[in-house]
């Protein structure tokens, strides 16, 4: 097994209930943490979630600096990031399943046309479920049809799995770039703030602040007990 490992990140910005990230610490020296901001998925179309988005990523960036792990940041298309991959590196690729439509037929374009036609190593795990929708069947294998037996079955289903042993992410020994060194990077972002961006913001930090000031103007005018949180 190689001795270097990238996680893509994709929706699962934490370090506890992380299988993919647990994994590659726990099989490999160096790892490094990927996040590929796709601008077609937000740009003018998302503002308030990319707000979200750069502050997630931001304590995202904090926690995983503290064992040693990078979170390095690429803008552009995810197969065009991913596609800069060397095969002679000879990393392993790990990632959580999402499982939106147009999700998974991104990720079996990626697998096939990167991964296994480069001979690149992938292990990819469970997402944000309980469990896989294949898994709970009824006896004779066909799916649930009723949500009553079919909740009661995942949920014993749940119940009985035997807890991962590698649920634990590692503290590595060192830190560990991989897209920062590399010549043909897209984008190497090894500091950033999307809310500081006002490209990537397209209604102007200015304006933002002024609408976000404004709301809770309006929520404390009506005695509405709120305390935001980033």
């Amino acid at each position: 097994m190689s001795n270097r490992a990238i996680v893509w990140i994709r929706e699962d910005f934490r370090i506890s209930d992380n299988p993919a990230l647990a994994h590659a610490s726990q099989q490999h020296d160096l790892v490094t943490a990927l996040y590929i901001f796709n601008p077609k998925v937000f740009i003018k179309k998302r503002e308030a979630q990319q707000w979200w988005l750069s502050k997630s990523l931001e304590n995202f960036k904090t926690e995983l600096s503290k064992i040693n792990i990078n979170l390095e940041i690429q803008i552009g298309e995810e197969i065009d990031v991913l596609s800069k991959i060397n095969p002679k590196d000879e990393l392993t690729i790990y990632w959580n399943k999402v499982y939106e439509p147009d999700v998974i037929k991104l990720g079996k374009k990626i697998r096939d046309n990167i991964f296994l036609k480069k001979n690149i190593k992938f292990k990819y795990f469970k997402g944000n479920i309980l469990n896989e929708f294949q898994n709970v069947t009824k006896k004779d294998n066909t799916p649930f049809k009723v949500f009553t037996p079919f909740w009661r079955v995942a949920e014993q289903i749940y119940v009985n799995a035997v807890p991962s042993k590698l649920s634990k992410v590692l503290k590595k020994k060192k830190s560990y770039e991989y897209f920062a060194t590399r010549k043909q990077t897209i984008v190497a972002v090894s500091s950033f703030s999307l809310i500081n961006n006002l490209e990537m913001y397209p209604m102007g930090l200015n304006e933002f602040k002024t609408r976000h000031q404004s709301l809770f103007r309006y929520i404390r005018s009506k005695n509405i007990n709120h305390q935001p949180q980033l």
